[in-house]
């Protein structure tokens, strides 16, 4: 038998840890459940979209391509349709949007490129069509003068076309595919250009800003044609550039020639009118 001393060292004593309450299994959870709201309505806020940034613009403002694209600030970042924003600056058919994306935490971003006027295609009734480098329509119905400064093409007046489409460059459509491969094989260059000709598909015409008339044949190697074309020309006397014709032949041959001039016949003075080569009536 144990003695009340022995008794009372057999107790086990109570700790300190031992004392202290258990946390309630729903009390825990609903600290996480507040936790969890606050981090939702913090990040919320966090990502409320507060700036659109634009890149690429030169002549549009940013203003202008923000109200095209319909984005506005105010929202979640992830409540904003991007592809329609893309969609919708795209309509200008003067703007190419490379993409439209979100910028964490709080910005969405707009990147475009800016489509350049780079050739002009004679219409009938003297209007125009003026298109890119890379064939996309700008605009349709341009008169001569406001198109100053492009290349001018002639013999695409009958294909169709429509602004913010690319004019067709398959090869089973001849004529279209002969000018996008010059256009591509000139490019910077353009200015030294004055027009281009593609009336005969089989004889191409290229007339040079100080004159001198190129013949590059058929559409058969245009790039090569063109390269020859540009190395040939420093060759032309600048005293005959007027009367020089360069040959870029398919057979890899490249000739210059100044042929003589067919002497003008000036007819007699008449009060009749005469009809010209089209058969409308002369102004003289």
């Amino acid at each position: 038998m144990q003695s009340p001393k022995e008794q009372t060292n057999n107790v086990t004593p109570i700790t300190e840890a031992a004392k202290k309450p258990k946390p309630n299994a729903a009390f825990i959870a609903v600290l996480a459940i507040l936790g969890l709201a606050l981090i939702l309505i913090g990040g919320y806020f966090l990502t409320k979209v507060r700036s659109i940034a634009v890149y690429g613009n030169e002549t549009y403002s940013a203003d202008a391509i923000i109200n095209l694209s319909g984005l506005y600030t105010g929202r979640n970042i992830f409540a904003y349709d991007l592809a329609a924003a893309k969609k919708g600056v795209n309509k200008d058919p003067y703007l190419y949007c490379e993409a439209v994306s979100r910028k964490y935490p709080s910005q969405l971003v707009i990147r475009v490129k800016e489509r350049k006027e780079y050739a002009a295609i004679l219409l009938g009734g003297g209007s125009y069509c003026v298109i890119d480098e890379s064939g996309w329509v700008l605009d349709i119905g341009r008169s001569e003068e406001s198109v100053a400064g492009l290349l001018p093409i002639y013999g695409l007046g009958s294909m169709g076309f429509t602004v913010g489409t690319k004019i067709d460059a398959d090869a089973g459509r001849l004529r279209p595919y002969t000018v996008m491969r010059i256009i591509e094989s000139v490019g910077s260059r353009v200015s030294s250009l004055k027009y281009v000709d593609i009336s005969n598909s089989s004889s191409v015409k290229i007339v040079t800003s100080n004159g001198v008339t190129v013949m590059l044949g058929d559409s058969v190697n245009i790039p090569s044609k063109i390269e020859r074309m540009f190395r040939a020309l420093p060759k032309v006397d600048p005293l005959m550039a007027q009367r020089a014709i360069i040959y870029v032949n398919s057979t890899g041959s490249t000739d210059v020639s100044y042929p003589t001039p067919a002497p003008v016949v000036t007819p007699a003075p008449t009060e009749q009118a005469t009809e010209d080569a089209e058969g409308g009536p002369s102004d003289g």
